[in-house]
Order: structure tokens, then C-alpha cells, then sequence
């Protein structure tokens, strides 16, 4: 997967490029591994009365649909493709900080355990020429994956600063979807606080 281009990154917070830098480091440029690596095997199908849905069968025995709104020719009855992305961000993010928070706290006997994250505010962007651009021909002037993502992580119990932000840091290197998204050039400019400062949660609303 091609890492972000100097010229992507103009503009970019300065948390963003630094996790851009070093996924181009030794974590990034490991060769694949067969033996660690995690499979994920699925069977799926589309609907062959809503063309615009696919179901999927995952071997763990859960199933997803996906569909897409009426104005784009689905009939509604499923999230999106990409809604079922940033579902995955969101549920694999709280899965990867929880593994984080426990390895901080066997170093750091003072560092707290996370209770949750909530996600708050979270918008995501994509240029819709990336997809739509015709004629279908020739190549579509734009990237069509997500540009930006923004929002608030609120965390729980308070970390220290420092704390915190280790774990925003070592959350988004090693959740494979957060990974992903970042590689891709996806500007995630997504704000992690405690939520239980006051002056934090204030400035939510």
C-alpha cells in the first residue's frame, strides 16, 4: 500500500505526520509474515432484487449486509460500504486502545485502565468525483477514498497528557483499520481528551 507523498501531507496536523513518518519506518516496511499472520475468510453475494446490496458470510459465522440510499439506486435497507468502514474504525479502535491501556498499565503501575471511548462529532470526507467522474474511460481526477476524518475520541477514566497521548499514538499504529486509513493518505484529524474535564465535554456541544 503507497504511504502518503510529501505533497499529500502539506497542511496535514502535525500528529498526522509524524504517524505518516513512521509508518515509512521499520514497523511499515516489514516483509509479510506467514507465521503471524490473521486470516479473515469470507463467502458473499449480491441481491439479485437490490443489485446495489451484498451480503456477506464471515467463517467466525456473522453475517453483514450493506445497501445504499434510494437516491443512489438501493433501497436503504443496510448501512453503506463506506458507514460499515467507519463502523470498523470505531470498533476496532476501541478494541486496540483497550489492548494498549492494559500494556501501559503493566509498565506504568500509575497509568489508569480505559473504562470506554466514546466517539463524538465524527465526520468523515470523500471527493465524490473520486467515484462518479466520467467518462469511465479515463481515470477520475481525484482519489476516491475517505480525504479526511474528523472528530472527538472521548476518553475515560483521565490519562495524563503524556499518557494520552501515547495511547492515541500506539492506538492508531496498531489498529489494522486505523493503519489502513492512514496509509491510504486519509488525514485523521480526530482529537483525543478526557471526558471527564469539564472544560473538555464543554467543548463538544
Amino acid at each position: 500500500m503507497a504511504l502518503p507523498t510529501a505533497s499529500s501531507l502539506r497542511g496535514a496536523s502535525p500528529l498526522f505526520v509524524r504517524r505518516s513518518h513512521r509508518m515509512s519506518g521499520t514497523a511499515g516496511s516489514q516483509d509479510y509474515s506467514e507465521a503471524t499472520a490473521k486470516y479473515y475468510k469470507f463467502n458473499g453475494c449480491s441481491d439479485d432484487e437490490n443489485k446495489s446490496s451484498v451480503t456477506v458470510n464471515f467463517n467466525t459465522g456473522h453475517v453483514l449486509t450493506t445497501d445504499l440510499p434510494l437516491r443512489m439506486g438501493g433501497k436503504d435497507q443496510a448501512s453503506q460500504p463506506v458507514e460499515c468502514l467507519l463502523a470498523a474504525w470505531a470498533g476496532c479502535t476501541q478494541a486496540t486502545a483497550l489492548f494498549v491501556s492494559r500494556q501501559m498499565m503493566r509498565e506504568n503501575k500509575s497509568c489508569p485502565l480505559l473504562e470506554r471511548l466514546e466517539f463524538v462529532n465524527i465526520t468523515a470526507t470523500r471527493d465524490e468525483r473520486g467515484a462518479l467522474a466520467l467518462p469511465i474511460h479515463e481515470d477520475p481526477p481525484v482519489p476516491s477514498r475517505l480525504h479526511t476524518l474528523t472528530g472527538n475520541v472521548v476518553v475515560w477514566p483521565s490519562f495524563d497528557e503524556e499518557s494520552l497521548q501515547l495511547l492515541q499514538e500506539q492506538t492508531e499504529l496498531r489498529c489494522p483499520v486505523a493503519n489502513m486509513l492512514i496509509a491510504s493518505g486519509c488525514r485523521m484529524n480526530v482529537k483525543w481528551i478526557n471526558g471527564d474535564e469539564k472544560e473538555n465535554r464543554r467543548s463538544l456541544s
